[in-house]
């Protein structure tokens, strides 16, 4: 028996393509998995002072 560890960071302030949203889904449920959230906090992760960007702004409900 082999073994794997997949691991997909898809973020929405990233915009990702529906071809790679829609590969993704196909995965759910055949393989383990855990998701996890991550709030960007430009003071801990500063993209905008390193990269000169930063992530669209996301509502929370």
């Amino acid at each position: 028996m082999h073994q794997a560890l997949l691991i997909i960071d898809v973020q929405p302030s990233f915009t990702p393509p529906q071809w790679l949203i829609d590969g993704i889904r196909t995965l759910i449920g055949t393989l383990p998995s855990a998701a996890t959230v991550e709030r960007h906090d430009e003071s801990k992760t500063p993209f905008h002072k390193q990269l000169g960007w930063h992530p669209h702004q996301t509502t929370t409900a």
